[in-house]
């Protein structure tokens, strides 16, 4: 994770419609002793406050970093002492703990203390980029020395339409410039075409103590192949010690900030029409300081999509009119190619027909060559003037799918080498599906495969009547209990017309003699249980007795069954009130 002294790399680029702002604070400062120029005081949390003024009104979050850094215990970059979590609180947001990314190390050229620089993206924690950042619990060294130094820098990356086409690359490790070990290095963003008029700047994050300032130190900037050259400084930085311990990108400027520059320039002035690459040299002096980062932007002269281009879709031809994507329906995209750059751009567009789509057909090309193959359009050569519009329009047909699949869709363009690439991608497409034609999608239908527009769920178990077993169970047992109501009023009828007392019955129960005779059960079930369980099935017929006792299997509910069976109880009651007398 850390290694000494990491040098100045390319970390990041950006290109489009984009600008940049960084700035920070420091997070440890001088305290009331002899001196006034070394930090002795940890001064956190640290807060930097970001005014809206900074942003275009519509402007959009790209990406956004947090980098904190300073001097450390000497381990001699052993990592031990390498400080890598931290707590961060961004605009509107609450503290939370903030991990690096990456820490860069370097051994300071120094036995008593080492430097660190810390890394987080932070992009999915902003929701505001304007209002105050804060960070604390960075655990650096603070004890008076000459270079002991604390702090945190935000960078933030954003776009916005109304912005000249840019491109910016972001630089960071962390690089000792020292006049007896590395005075002077550079390095350079390529791979441009400068705007006509050419305009560029340049933002630095440098750790240092600066003890008693320091002389002959520079920053040049060079365009080429122009050869165009300038040194940088402003009110507060002069051109031969522009590393004295400032932040200008704050409103105030902070001068005095002991340990830390953060320092914005303008660069237009070593820029020419067409220059390709912008080199920047720093050369220490007698100074010694840590360069964490640099930030470069420059207009370019080129076309571009990635900002402003779309894709869309509509239910063009809606098959059953039901108002839905369903199996049939056309659905028509459009894909806007919007040229915001500075020059023609010529694109390359590929789209691969999503796999739930039966067909598709090419409505409009505009203007390109067609390469399409099988599901996929192809169209080259898509000419697209700064600051217009060409539409690509193709329908495709929904085939028959799962309700609620969703439909995705990504186009990819090409305008390099000239312009940039990217994707772009439509919203998805919802898939509604309704198999039983009864007027209620599947997943909303408890019965999706059996036609039941009421969605009648006696039980309530969220499956429909219609296509639930339990229900139909349900409504029979319902019935069965309806004909053992009107069986226990036949027997008692039956007890009654042949003289006996049902009292008597009742007394029979009570001898504790087995009912099986009577029941065709081993149970202990009275009469009422032997009548649930025969077979008639007719409501109202009141006996229900299949004649399961005698074996006969009848089942005809005939008035001469019925007079059987009646003869039958009778002379078994008979029988058994012998027995007990």
């Amino acid at each position: 994770m850390a290694r000494a002294d990491n040098p100045i790399g390319l970390r990041q680029s950006y290109a489009g419609t984009v600008d940049f702002f960084a700035t920070g604070v420091p997070l440890a400062i001088d305290g009331p002793d002899a001196d006034s120029t070394r930090v002795d005081i940890i001064a956190q949390p640290g807060t930097v406050s970001i005014d809206p003024s900074v942003f275009p009104q519509d402007a959009v979050l790209r990406q956004a970093f947090i980098y904190w850094g300073g001097s450390i215990s000497n381990s001699d970059c052993g990592g031990t002492t390498i400080d890598d979590a931290v707590q961060f609180t961004p605009p509107g947001g609450t503290q939370a703990g903030l991990l690096a990314d990456v820490c860069y190390c370097s051994d300071a050229g120094a036995v008593s203390y080492d430097m660190q620089l810390c890394r987080a993206d932070v992009t999915d924690r902003i929701t505001e980029m304007s209002g105050d950042y804060v960070l604390d619990g960075f655990n650096a060294l603070i004890n008076n020395g000459s270079t002991n130094t604390a702090s945190f820098s935000v960078v933030l990356v954003f776009e916005d339409r109304s912005l000249p086409v840019r491109r910016i690359a972001l630089y960071d490790g962390l690089l000792t410039m020292f006049d007896q070990s590395q005075p002077t290095v550079s390095f350079t963003l390529d791979g441009l075409e400068i705007d006509d008029p050419a305009a560029g700047d340049l933002t630095w994050y440098v750790l240092e103590g600066d003890e008693g300032g320091s002389g002959n130190e520079s920053v040049t900037v060079r365009g080429l192949p122009s050869g165009g050259m300038a040194t940088l400084g402003d009110a507060y930085n002069p051109f031969t010690n522009p590393m004295n311990h400032t932040i200008n990108t704050t409103t105030p400027a902070q001068p005095g900030s002991i340990g830390v520059d953060i320092d914005q320039f303008d660069i237009s002035s070593a820029l020419a029409f067409q220059d390709s690459s912008v080199e920047m040299t720093y050369n220490a002096g007698s100074d010694k300081y840590w360069i964490a980062y640099n930030i470069v932007g420059v207009n370019v002269y080129e076309p571009n999509f990635g900002t402003a281009s779309f894709k869309t879709w509509v239910l063009h031809d809606d098959a059953d009119q039901n108002g839905e994507p369903t199996a049939g329906d056309t659905i028509r995209y459009t894909i806007g190619l919007d040229n915001v750059g500075s020059v023609d751009g010529t694109v390359d567009l590929v789209d691969p027909i999503a796999a739930e789509y039966t067909s598709w057909s090419l409505v409009a090309n505009a203007g390109g060559t067609e390469s399409s193959s099988g599901m996929t359009l192809g169209l080259d050569g898509i000419v697209v003037a700064p600051g217009t519009r060409e539409e690509v329009v193709f329908d495709a047909v929904l085939g028959d799918h799962p309700d609620m699949t969703v439909v995705s869709n990504t186009a990819s363009f090409d305008a390099t080498p000239a312009g940039d690439l990217g994707e772009i991608t439509a919203a998805d497409v919802l898939i509604r599906r309704d198999g039983d034609t009864d007027g209620v999608w599947d997943a909303d239908d408890n019965c999706p495969e059996d036609f039941n527009p009421n969605q009648a769920d006696t039980d309530e178990d969220e499956i429909g009547d219609a296509c639930d077993e339990d229900s139909s169970e349900t409504s029979a047992s319902a019935t069965d209990t309806s004909d053992t109501s009107d069986t226990s009023d036949t027997s008692d009828t039956s007890e009654t017309s042949d003289g006996s007392d049902t009292s008597d019955s009742s007394d029979t129960s009570d001898t504790g003699e087995s009912s099986e005779a009577e029941t065709g059960s081993d149970d202990g079930r009275t009469e009422t249980g032997l009548a649930t369980s025969t077979g008639f099935g007719e409501e109202g017929e009141g006996s229900g007795c299949a004649c399961e006792v005698e074996g006969s299997g009848s089942g005809s509910g005939s008035g001469g069954s019925k007079l059987a069976w009646l003869m039958l109880v009778g002379a078994v009651g008979l029988r058994r009130r012998k027995q007990i007398a």
